[in-house]
Parts: structure tokens; sequence; C-alpha cells
């Protein structure tokens, strides 16, 4: 299902211009759609805001 949504989205061009990641795993897993999509993928070392706001959700979940 998933990949007919993602297939959908290419066709009507709904997607974004660039998408950073920072593991090989998701690198590898979105980069055919990437490339279908015409999406420039690039894969980064490290994230500190996504892992900051990762973070920032884990102890507010810890709280509830």
């Amino acid at each position: 299902m998933l990949t007919q949504l993602a297939n959908h989205f290419c066709m009507l061009g709904i997607h974004p211009e660039k998408i950073i990641v920072s593991d090989k795993l998701t690198f590898a897993l979105i980069s055919d759609f990437c490339n279908k999509c015409n999406i420039k993928l690039k894969k980064v070392d490290s994230m500190p805001e996504l892992d900051y706001a990762c973070d920032s959700m884990l102890l507010y979940m810890m709280k509830l």
C-alpha cells in the first residue's frame, strides 16, 4: 500500500525536493523511490536537530 501511495505522489508531482537521512538502511530503502521521483537524496553523518527533537519527544513521553 505504501508503494502505491508513493507512486501516486510521484505521478501527481507531490514530493519533497530533497530528503536527508543519517543512516544507510533508510538511504537504501528510499533510494529507488527518490530516483523514480527525481528527489535528491543525501546521507549525512549526523542530524543534531532531529536527534534533539527525538530526545525531547522521548523525554516528554516518559513523563506521561
